[in-house]
């Protein structure tokens, strides 16, 4: 295309740039971009590029996008079902706006294992389509979805997602597919499970785990946000421990493999922490109040 028509070439790569948020939505009608363009472009690839060109070259990638995804899961379609679909929800921690994905896992004709994501929209059915639960307002969306991509219940086999109720139920009973928990959410439940931070049950099961862990989190809190200190644990860490990360790693319920890092960096950094608490203590005893409890004092053993 560059050798052909290089100037739409450069159309469509501004057309690419904006939809992955590389480039704001009216950069092309900027004066600044017009004097950039018109110093560093040479002749053959300068193009009128307007928003509305712009908006005109997003529906043909889409739409080009869509027929290339379409074409390549016909080519794959057996006299069988063998399609694996994957459907979530996620939730917008920012605006609290819930969104719905669905993809498509095979083995195709190259007996390659291949993904191939058809899109995630928006999930706010009105009121009146919920009668009573989502169920409804789902199954319509999850097939409408399909549909754009000339997929059908027949073409899949199974089905794959995490534990939630409105899921599971929608894949198993809905589409009538063969359910498994996604191996990533299981090995996330199990583990907030043994390590006892998923509830009062699992806490009651291993509270030894349940007890270190809120322990480090308080320390990992202490340090990273007493601002008393300034740079202290940074300079401590060079000085005092091996590698050239000078923070701690913050712990978060919702990633399995956090609880990893955090403590084989809280481990690494032990050294520093100590120091980090002694200083700590004696700065306090200087303004004569109490110095700070150090969480897991006593627990290290080499």
């Amino acid at each position: 295309m560059y050798r052909n028509n290089p100037g739409r070439l450069r159309l469509l790569l501004t057309a690419k740039m904006i939809v992955n948020r590389n480039l704001p939505f009216r950069v092309v009608e900027y004066e600044e971009a017009k004097l950039m363009d018109a110093l560093v472009c040479k002749e053959e690839v300068k193009a009128n590029i307007t928003t509305p060109r712009i908006k005109e070259a997003i529906v043909k990638l889409y739409s080009s996008t869509k027929r290339e995804v379409t074409n390549y899961l016909d080519d794959n379609k057996e006299a069988y079902p063998t399609f694996t679909l994957v459907a979530d929800f996620w939730t917008c921690k920012t605006t609290s706006d819930k969104f719905l994905g669905a993809r498509v896992y095979l083995v195709d004709r190259e007996w390659q294992f291949k993904s191939v994501l058809l899109g995630t929209r928006k999930f706010n059915p009105a009121y009146g389509d919920r009668d009573g639960d989502i169920q409804k307002p789902f199954k319509a969306w999850l097939d409408n979805m399909l549909n754009d991509f000339g997929l059908k219940r027949q073409h899949f086999y199974g089905a794959t997602s995490d534990h939630g109720g409105d899921v599971r139920s929608m894949l198993k009973n809905g589409m009538i597919l063969n359910w498994e928990w996604c191996f990533a959410n299981m090995a996330h439940a199990a583990t907030k499970s043994s390590c006892g931070v998923n509830g009062a049950v699992s806490a009651r099961a291993n509270p030894e785990m349940a007890d270190l862990i809120v322990r480090m989190v308080r320390g990992i809190f202490q340090v990273k946000h007493v601002s008393a200190t300034g740079n202290l644990f940074q300079e401590l860490c060079k000085t005092k421990t091996k590698g050239a990360s000078t923070r701690l790693v913050g712990y978060s319920t919702s990633r399995f493999l956090s609880l990893t890092n955090v403590l084989k960096r809280f481990i690494e950094k032990w050294p520093a922490i100590t120091a980090w608490y002694e200083e700590r203590g004696r700065q306090a005893l200087r303004a004569r109040k109490s110095p700070p409890e150090f969480p897991l004092a006593n627990q290290y053993d080499e």
